[in-house]
């Protein structure tokens, strides 16, 4: 049997940010950032096991992560604004994460929208 959890949330994308604002965290597995330095919005993903994380990025390639590691990964800019598909899997606990990440713009500026779906073993 498999435990799915979804996770939603929304942060403001500051200009030129130093550090990311938290808006996704999946428990057990990892801790999701947005910061713009200044280059165009980054992904941060944290890795919050004490366990290697595998990172699949759409279009990028794959990423590893050790325990505590923190990776930027560029969201990807398209006609529909900027966008993220990445994929985390964790052997400790077995999870697999999907996670989708956009730009949205409102009154107040950009905001990151990000909804995650894990499955695993509980």
């Amino acid at each position: 049997m498999t435990d799915t959890v979804v996770i939603s949330g929304a942060a403001p994308v500051g200009a030129d940010a130093a550090a990311p604002t938290p808006l996704l965290s999946v428990p057990d597995v990892a801790e999701l950032g947005i910061v713009d330095p200044g280059q165009g919005a980054q992904l941060i993903v944290h890795n919050a096991t004490a366990a290697p994380l595998s990172v699949a990025v759409d279009d990028s390639g794959d990423l590893s992560l050790g325990p505590g590691d923190r990776a930027a990964v560029p969201l990807r800019s398209t006609d529909d604004g900027d966008r993220l598909h990445v994929q985390i899997l964790s052997a400790a606990p077995l999870r697999a994460v999907t996670a989708i990440v956009t730009i949205e713009a409102s009154e107040e500026g950009r905001i990151a929208v990000g909804q995650a779906i894990a499955a695993g073993t509980p």
